[in-house]
């Protein structure tokens, strides 16, 4: 029971670092992040700030960051509506909707999507970098010339 305790709990931390890279990502460059959360399934509980709705979900083996406009099909469907009997090209506005807000995820340039996709791997790998580090520091053999043995 302790390892599997142990393993959740690890497994959770690292989804948490991994989703908030993503998340300070969108935020630097500007991307309205709907929802971060640690887990899936139904919320339990959390907070709204802003735009953002923070929240621990049911399920705690996994995470997410829900940033506006990520997924294409919201898009996609703007544009098959017609308004008023117009056609959907001739209404600017389908135009404007199907286009999307300024802070959504795929009006941004190609190069800032893709930082924002790696940010969560490289988050984590910095994280691992720094945690060796430190318990490097703990276990430094200073004082032991290359004959010696520990006893």
């Amino acid at each position: 029971m302790d390892l599997l305790f142990g393993v959740a709990l690890v497994l959770g931390v690292m989804i948490l670092v991994h989703e908030w890279g993503h998340f300070i990502a969108a935020r630097i460059f500007g991307v309205r992040v709907d929802v971060f959360s640690i887990g899936f399934g139904p919320r339990l509980f959390g907070w709204k700030h802003g735009a953002t709705d923070y929240r621990v979900s049911a399920l705690p083996l996994g995470g997410y960051v829900r940033m506006a406009g990520q997924d294409p099909s919201e898009i996609d469907s703007a544009r098959s509506t017609a308004i008023h009997g117009k056609e959907k090209d001739e209404n600017p506005q389908v135009q404007a909707t199907a286009k999307g807000a300024p802070d959504e995820l795929m009006n941004k340039p190609r190069w800032q999507r893709s930082i924002i996709s790696f940010a969560g791997p490289l988050v984590n790998l910095v994280c691992c970098a720094r945690w060796r580090e430190k318990s490097e520091l703990g276990t430094s053999r200073e004082g032991y010339s290359e004959g010696d043995t520990e006893q």
